[in-house]
């Protein structure tokens, strides 16, 4: 497939894999029907028997068609995926739940104007006006960085005053250094979602035949489509018949009209119910409040059917709703809320957790998301951000710039410069202005997830170490819960908390990335709020 990008293309290689993936399908098709497991080598002898090689390949065909699918889950790859942009993972790589992912961090590493992705225009005025953005966004990100440095360098100071006093010169810069990511990790709000990243990704061979299925129907269809095609090839090289067989592939990718949501988009243009990016975006607002997640809705007599649950998983009437609770929920009962591995999936105990479930509706910005993401079973329905775009401003103004004057006009007129250029593009691919938002952009959109899944968010949200807009929106759920469902939501605290409870040492489990301060000595969400120092 051809890269219509003016900047270098993806650098896709598979560099693990599970070996012989057509077969292990077939192998662990036959093995369900057997008499013993079925081996791969015996699969492999008897494909050079033409007859037997076509019943195998007329097996892997009907157990797709069929929907069989398990049988082609035990095969994985693992991809190394370079200069791929914020936007494309955003959109396409990060938005399920059956992905492993190790993404470069945008809070660590320094960026450059030549990290992103520059597609390539008809138009020479779009090309210059989309460069221009782009320039502007990182002068603003350097200067904004060093605006607000001063005032991290103070309070990373006034929380290590040790530190200050250092004199070995590589324990100085080390600490420097630290200071200098925190300041990126606010700078970074600026960055264009063309920025481009790097990352491990693994997929298992379900997904794999998924993504060459739908790598169109993203907000970004070029550069994904581009990218799942070389992941193809990769696994083609390996094994040819997982994606072909005799010429015919066993599926095909939708083309770009073919998308479920495309194709309901064009369909309500043409009923002239046309999308009002400004009015939707007011009125989700308006429900929202003063919040940033609502809680819209959760089961009917959550806490006693929760406990019900657990008296069901014991076998013993005779526990009130709520000891059974907190048999569950209570670090002191239960030792394995401080585990290191959460093994909440596992027990039958805490497998109850699963019956308690909650649906919140969010605004919450784009770097913020990128992060809420990762927790893959709390599952959002992703917006379609094309319908999304107003055409003025609509971003999250990060703290630290906020108490900055200059940083916070120099961010405003930035944001505003990347979207006049946004708007400029109107002429291009409609994705293409996509590239120009900042990580600031709002989203706003809802989620649903199991107490099983949220507890465990939760947990590693409400730690320092997480960043500020993920941990306010995890406090503002978490309060709501305790609010409405207090013998639950006294249980859900930082993992030091609940260690403490536990009686587990150190406290913290973080090692050398201790924040510094002892949460659990006298923990409230009110003091968590005001005692966070970054």
């Amino acid at each position: 497939m051809k890269w219509n990008f003016e900047s270098a293309p993806p650098e896709v290689t598979l560099e693990s894999f599970t070996h012989n993936p057509f077969l292990s399908v077939v192998a662990s098709a036959r093995t369900c029907y057997a008499g013993q497991p079925i081996a791969i080598e015996k699969v492999r002898e008897e494909r050079k028997d033409p007859e037997k090689a076509k019943k195998q390949n007329e097996m892997y065909k009907s157990l797709l068609k069929a929907g069989h699918h398990t049988t082609f889950q035990h095969s994985s790859f693992t991809f190394s995926l370079d200069n791929i942009s914020r936007l494309a993972i955003w959109s396409f790589f990060h938005t399920h739940p059956f992905y492993n992912s190790e993404q470069v961090s945008q809070r660590y590493r320094k960026m450059s104007a030549e990290d992103v992705v520059i597609p390539k225009f008809d138009n020479e005025y779009f090309s210059k006006i989309y460069k221009f953005a782009v320039n502007e966004a990182f002068a603003a990100y350097f200067k904004i960085n060093e605006l607000i440095h001063p005032e991290i360098q103070r309070r990373y100071f006034e929380l290590y005053p040790k530190r200050k006093e250092v004199t070995d010169l590589k324990e100085a810069e080390a600490f420097a250094g630290e200071i200098y990511k925190k300041c990126q990790e606010v700078g970074r709000f600026i960055l264009p979602l063309a920025t481009i990243a790097h990352m491990k990704h693994t997929v298992n061979g379900l997904e794999m035949l998924r993504y060459y299925a739908i790598a169109r129907q993203c907000d970004v269809p070029d550069e994904a489509s581009f990218i799942v095609n070389a992941m193809a090839e990769e696994v083609r090289k390996i094994d040819p018949c997982f994606f072909e067989i005799n010429g015919e592939e066993v599926v095909n990718m939708l083309g770009e009209e073919d998308g479920l949501e495309r194709k309901i988009i064009r369909g309500l243009g043409e009923m002239g119910l046309t999308s009002n990016p400004l009015v939707f975006a007011e009125r989700f607002d308006k429900k929202l409040g003063k919040h940033r997640s609502l809680l819209v809705s959760s089961d009917f007599n959550l806490e006693n059917n929760f406990a019900n649950s657990i008296r069901a998983v014991l076998g013993c009437e005779r526990i009130s709703d709520d000891e059974a609770i907190s048999l569950a929920l209570d670090p002191a009962k239960n030792p394995y809320l401080g585990h290191k591995l959460y093994l909440a999936t596992h027990s039958p105990l805490m497998q109850t957790m699963n019956h308690v479930n909650f649906t919140f509706m969010k605004r919450i910005n784009g770097s913020e998301d990128a992060q809420n993401q990762r927790h893959r079973m709390t599952p959002s329905s992703s917006p379609v951000l094309l319908q999304h775009i107003t055409k003025s401003p609509d971003v999250e103004l990060p703290y630290f710039i906020g108490l900055n004057r200059e940083a916070k006009d120099l961010f405003y007129t930035t944001v505003r410069k990347m979207w006049h250029a946004k708007n400029e593009l109107s002429g291009a691919k409609p994705e293409y202005a996509l590239y120009l938002l900042p990580n600031a952009h709002n989203l706003r959109f809802y989620e649903s997830g199991s107490l099983l899944n949220y507890y465990w968010k939760w947990a590693k949200r409400l730690c320092y170490n997480a960043q500020r807009e993920i941990f306010l929106t995890g406090v503002d759920e978490v309060a709501q819960v305790q609010n409405k469902y207090p013998e639950i939501g006294k249980y859900i605290a930082p993992p030091c908390v609940l260690r403490n409870c536990a009686g587990i040492n150190p406290k913290c489990p973080e090692g050398e990335r201790y924040c510094g301060v002892p949460i659990w000595k006298e923990y409230s969400m009110k003091k968590l709020v005001e005692n966070r120092p970054f």
